[in-house]
């Protein structure tokens, strides 16, 4: 069975954009429809959509397998503020309650990419079906959201992932992200209950796992599985890359804990890295997506994303 997406787009926000914003829309449903998904497109850069058209979509549509939002959009009063076509705007909390409303208490799948986003993300928790999964690219009290490449929207690798969603997750963080620098892939897992800790940063999940290891060797099992997860998406060479970074970061982290250590030591190492000065340098080398999802790989079972069963009896983890 082809896997049912609903693809919202709003209105471009400058008429010299419209062309462009149109043509990445249709190039990234194409790359959906190419790798077997049907895709419902709702609205375009031209127009945008409506709100009734929004509510009527949501109804006819129910049980779709993601919903995928491409809109413009701001904070107000530290809210998500969509913008569906010219003067036309939703509060992002009202569109998570149309989903819900026309989910049949099933779980859903979000990928929101829009200016904003962050600050919808604790509504979304308490709002939407338990265990549903958002994936967006913007930190709460940041507006700027990301282009992604519309190659990367495509359902694809290995076929014996139980949500083929998950498969488009791990291609667009494993080959879509852009060379931006305050790029920060989330994922958000509903809880029924607002709470920062399922707001989940790969990048600070996955430096977070490198200081609960440094002076120890990286659990094999969690990395072994995490390789496996990732290899229809990722180059071995880029895996290899990927890991020896978070191997290079965990010894720096050592390496600065040993300095502050021993307060005797009249001086601090040359090389104690700073997390967002080395974050540029991540991105600059096209490896945010290869380690966000590595952490994806190490914590998958724990977080439960995707509609997958939550495993308790992984390590302790960092809370952000």
């Amino acid at each position: 069975m082809k896997p049912r997406i609903l693809y919202f787009k709003g209105a471009a926000s400058h008429a010299q954009q419209i062309d462009s914003e149109q043509t990445h829309f249709l190039e990234s449903v194409k790359s959906l429809e190419e790798s077997g998904a049907e895709v419902i497109k709702i609205g375009d850069a031209h127009n945008g959509f409506s709100w009734d058209i929004t509510q009527a979509h949501l109804k006819e549509h129910k049980n779709v397998s993601a919903i995928i939002v491409n809109v413009h959009g701001n904070i107000d009063d530290d809210r998500h503020l969509m913008c569906m076509a010219e003067n036309q705007f939703m509060w992002a909390e009202n569109f998570y309650k149309a989903v819900s409303d026309n989910s049949n208490g099933h779980s859903v799948n979000i990928f929101m990419f829009s200016c904003g986003s962050g600050n919808g993300l604790k509504q979304a928790q308490k709002i939407l079906p338990h265990r549903s999964t958002i994936f967006s690219l913007t930190t709460p009290e940041e507006v700027d959201s990301h282009w992604l490449d519309p190659k990367g929207f495509a359902i694809s690798g290995d076929h014996s992932i139980a949500n083929p969603i998950e498969g488009l997750f791990l291609n667009l963080i494993c080959n879509a992200l852009p060379n931006e620098w305050r790029c920060d892939p989330h994922l958000t897992i509903t809880s029924g209950v607002i709470g920062k800790k399922n707001i989940i940063e790969l990048w600070g999940k996955a430096t977070g796992f490198c200081c609960e290891h440094s002076g120890f060797d990286f659990p094999e099992q969690y990395i072994n599985e995490a390789r496996e997860l990732l290899r229809p998406y990722l180059s071995g060479e880029r895996i290899v890359s990927a890991l020896a970074t978070m191997e290079y970061y965990k010894k720096e982290v050592l390496r600065k804990r040993a300095a502050l250590e021993h307060p005797d030591v009249p001086f601090v190492a040359h090389h104690a890295l700073d997390t967002e000065d080395f974050k540029s340098e991540v991105v600059g080398h096209r490896l945010l997506g290869p380690i966000g999802a590595m952490a994806y790989g190490i914590y998958r079972d724990e977080w439960g994303a995707f509609q997958r069963p939550i495993i308790d009896t992984l390590p302790p983890t960092l809370d952000l």
